[in-house]
């Protein structure tokens, strides 16, 4: 085995070494950023040592099996992707995930697990379905939670509860009392089938959802007239229909006012 060293500082010449050792020396390298990627030169040490602490790396074309990352988080700046294929996992714990740009986006295609908070600056839009870990399930509504979504069965049974309740208005209707017997048509209404005016100052307001029993409050009114101002009496209440009377203030007499309102409340 024969060396022949023409010169000592910068280079060998092998003259016979085996086969398989190849390896020639032409110079060492103190590249902190790995810039001119030699095939020929060395590294220093301690550019090898500032590379790896800076931790500015090319992946292109790369594959990674897993990636650490510390406190500052994961930042893709405008126009980079990060992207996994159908059964890769991104898992983000305490660290945050950033996308720059304005017109930057996340785009997940299948799952996307979420088991702490999601906050959302501006929006999110969702194409697909989203699944809400924590929901409840209360008819009254019990808990008031502000942070947990409702099932659409309780908010129905919550809605349909409190409509039902005895202490809201089930109906009213605002008509004309003037004019000829027989139907009148209502200026607007809630819950009413139908107005008739039987006789001068004498009126059945037909309920289109029946009351649960007669003992339902009723309130009505009229506007004034020439003659002073008329008042409402209930003559008959019935589940679904209640007969009112108009009365002149002053002498009692059945009069047709202008306008006539009433409101109906109680259980349907």
């Amino acid at each position: 085995m024969a060396w022949t060293i023409t010169d000592p500082v910068n280079s060998v010449t092998v003259a016979s070494l085996p086969g398989h050792i190849r390896a020639v020396k032409t110079g060492i390298l103190d590249e902190d950023d790995m810039v001119s990627d030699s095939a020929t030169d060395v590294a220093s040490q301690q550019s090898i040592k500032a590379f790896v602490t800076t931790g500015i790396v090319s992946m292109t074309n790369k594959t990674l099996t897993s990636v650490a990352v510390d406190g500052t988080g994961v930042t893709l700046a405008a126009g980079a992707d990060l992207i996994g294929s159908s059964t890769s996992d991104i898992t983000i714990n305490t660290d945050k995930f950033t996308v720059a740009g304005d017109t930057g986006n996340t785009v997940i295609a299948g799952t996307c697990d979420i088991t702490g908070a999601l906050v959302a600056s501006t929006s999110i839009d969702i194409n697909g379905t989203v699944v809400i870990v924590g929901t409840l399930d209360e008819d009254d509504m019990a808990s008031a939670d502000d942070t947990t979504l409702a099932t659409s069965e309780s908010i129905k049974a919550y809605v349909d509860s409190a409509s039902a309740a005895d202490s809201i208005i089930k109906g009213w209707v605002t008509f004309p009392g003037t004019g000829a017997n027989g139907a009148k048509t209502p200026s607007s209404s809630y819950n009413c089938a139908g107005v008739n005016k039987d006789a001068t100052g004498t009126y059945t307001i037909s309920w289109t959802t029946d009351f649960g029993s007669t003992n339902y409050c009723t309130v009505g009114t009229t506007n004034s007239q020439a003659g002073g101002m008329a008042v409402v009496s209930i003559e008959t209440r019935n589940v679904g229909s209640t007969v009112i009377h108009t009365n002149q203030q002053s002498s009692a007499a059945l009069v047709d006012p202008d306008e006539v309102h009433l409101i109906a409340i109680g259980a349907q």
